[in-house]
């Protein structure tokens, strides 16, 4: 499987970026990456580090060989990928942004994704990378939570505290 780099384009981040595919240290190096990283093309997955495999439960051959990258993606998530890949294809736009992915058991994972356009085997595709965000965002809606039951305990105490000193 070939490694994937890239290197800044001179014309700017809208030109697809040449991959190194054949320095064995690079693929020592991606492969140990803490984020999920994958090319894709046409939808199919070309590459997916070890990382990326493991995040979602798959062995990564299976991934490459039989997976379409869509069926990783919540489907109510579906849109805005297709929406920021057209942005990305179109203006080199790679803004991270947050979707829900799904794992082979079913399970739900939110994920942080940025993506750029690059070369990989002498044609164009997507260099993707994902973080697993699932314990922040699940400690974002646990302080939402609390911040409503205060609000809604205030409310029912008459709309605020008292703090008297006895003593």
């Amino acid at each position: 499987m070939d490694a994937v780099s890239t290197e800044p384009a001179a014309d700017g981040p809208n030109v697809p970026v040449n991959l190194l595919a054949c320095e064995p240290e690079f693929a020592t190096l991606i492969e140990h990456v803490q984020a999920g990283v994958g090319v894709v093309r046409q939808g199919r997955f070309l590459y997916v580090n070890r990382r990326l495999a493991d995040m979602l439960g798959y062995a990564a051959d299976e991934m490459v060989v039989s997976l379409d990258a869509a069926a990783i993606i919540h489907p109510q998530d579906l849109g805005l990928v297709e929406e920021r890949m057209r942005r990305r294809h179109r203006d080199g736009s790679n803004e991270p942004y947050d979707i829900r992915v799904l794992r082979k058991n079913g399970d739900v994972l939110d994920a942080r994704v940025s993506g750029c356009n690059v070369t990989y085997g002498d044609a164009f595709a997507d260099l993707v990378t994902l973080t697993d965000i699932s314990e922040v965002k699940q400690a974002l809606r646990s302080a939402d939570w609390q911040a409503r039951m205060l609000e809604q305990t205030e409310d029912l105490c008459g709309g605020g505290s008292v703090e008297i000193d006895l003593m």
